[in-house]
């Protein structure tokens, strides 16, 4: 497409629309691939060749969606919207308006569930779904791609189980027209594992990572981006297991590929580091993680709204590494200052907070608060992810011992039956909940 470009735009040549429409995919590529200031770059000077060459209101349009998708892959929310705004305008008298208009309501839906704006971002999703339906079909690329976003917008909003019926239809359609060895393929697979894990299914969750690895390893590289973000989640899932060791080289390895294919402060790179510095906080390393959050967190607020998500999970990490640093006041301070930025914000941020909260309390040794606000997080656990999960079964464990501690064992006897099957099951013996979990029954005499 560079090539291309160049070579419309030359004088023996001198076809500048069609080098503006190669700079319109290109761009689109570039966002797409989280290159977004490259992306941005080639977005604007497409919209220069258009004007110089006169104008065209089609081409126009898509330069300025081309923007959009640049200035959202940069997490530049309101420019975005202004952008695909400004397209939707220019194509709204133009043929085949449809069929525009349901692509950058796509875009807008993806800004919007970038942005944390979940119940928007689904409203607008579900609205180019249903156009992408009735004109292209619904065994198309486009309703595939729509089903994607929205699948992944309704999964943080908690609706687990919806998310995943959606990302099946999704991993039939993508065998469909993919085939088994493509990388659209393995961005299903991997969010299946993401939708399991969340469920507490572990072993269905490491069988969907391990296909979405093998995949791109194949297709695109074990150096590629996209095998960096699936290392990613899988670290998470073996973080959650208890096989902190490996996740911790997995995370390392996920945030030095992200680091060298597309910079320190990339977006996709601040996840990836701040997650390396949790993974080694709860470690106990909590010298090596302090700069890795810290790092993430100052860019992150230098460069988002403070209720951004990125901000929000980057703070609340901040908050556990000050709470396992025993600096109680100083972790109080930033839950307190997080409570009214999480109103109406995906649903596991507000019951991370929780969690963090009872497990000060229980630090600090006031048992009597701690007692109910692990009852606040479990229950908030089993309205996210059912009572029989491992997702809930793991937080019974501070439940109990903050029970038996307030002279409640028989209280604490039942989380512990509720807990034990499920985290024998699938945690690694030895780590950390499984340990607590036998102290607890060598107390409770079980």
């Amino acid at each position: 497409l560079r090539t291309a470009a160049d070579s419309l735009l030359s004088p023996e040549v001198d076809r500048p629309l069609e080098a503006a429409d190669a700079l319109n995919e290109l761009a689109v590529i570039l966002a797409n691939g989280r290159r977004g200031k490259e992306a941005e770059q080639v977005a604007r000077r497409s919209l220069q060749v258009v004007e110089s060459a006169g104008g065209d209101l089609t081409l126009e349009a898509k330069a300025w969606n081309s923007l959009g998708l640049a200035l959202t892959s940069q997490e530049r929310f309101q420019e975005a919207l202004e952008a695909f705004e400004h397209s939707l305008a220019l194509r709204a008298t133009l043929p085949d308006a449809g069929r525009h208009r349901a692509v950058v309501i796509h875009n807008i839906g993806l800004l919007h569930h970038k942005w944390g704006r979940l119940e928007e971002a689904e409203r607008l999703l579900r609205q180019s779904l249903a156009t992408k339906v009735e004109l292209a079909g619904s065994e198309s690329f486009e309703t595939w791609v729509t089903r994607q976003v929205l699948a992944m917008t309704v999964c943080e909003q908690g609706r687990l189980r919806d998310a995943e019926a959606l990302q099946q239809q999704n991993l039939a359609l993508a065998l469909k027209l993919f085939g088994s060895d493509s990388d659209n393929t393995a961005t299903v697979y991997n969010e299946l594992a993401g939708i399991h894990q969340d469920l507490g299914d572990y072993r269905a969750a490491t069988a969907y990572y391990s296909r979405a690895l093998d995949i791109e390893g194949r297709v695109l590289g074990e150096d590629s981006v996209d095998y960096a973000v699936t290392l990613n989640n899988y670290a998470s899932l073996e973080e959650s297991r208890g096989n902190v060791d490996a996740a911790v080289r997995m995370y390392r390895r996920s945030f030095e590929v992200r680091k060298a294919r597309l910079g320190p402060d990339s977006g996709t790179t601040l996840r990836a580091q701040a997650n390396l510095g949790r993974a080694l906080m709860r470690s106990g390393d909590l010298a090596a993680a302090e700069p890795l959050i810290g790092h993430a967190l100052e860019v992150w607020s230098a460069r988002l709204e403070p209720d951004a998500r990125d901000v929000l999970i980057t703070r609340l990490g901040v908050a556990e590494w000050q709470l396992r640093s025993r600096r109680f006041a100083a972790a109080r301070a930033t839950l307190d200052a997080l409570a009214p930025l999480l109103e109406d914000k995906p649903p596991q941020l507000a019951f991370r907070r929780q969690a963090l909260l009872a497990e000060l309390l229980q630090a600090e040794g006031r048992t009597a608060d701690a007692v109910p606000a692990w009852q606040q997080a479990v229950a908030m656990a089993e309205a996210q992810y059912g009572t029989d999960t491992i997702s809930t079964a793991r937080h019974r464990v501070p439940l109990a011992e903050a029970l038996l501690d307030a002279g409640q064992p028989a209280q604490a006897r039942e989380q512990v039956r509720l807990a034990a099957p499920l985290l024998r099951e699938q945690l690694v013996p030895g780590s950390e909940l499984p340990v607590r979990l036998a102290r607890l029954e060598s107390r409770l005499g079980a």
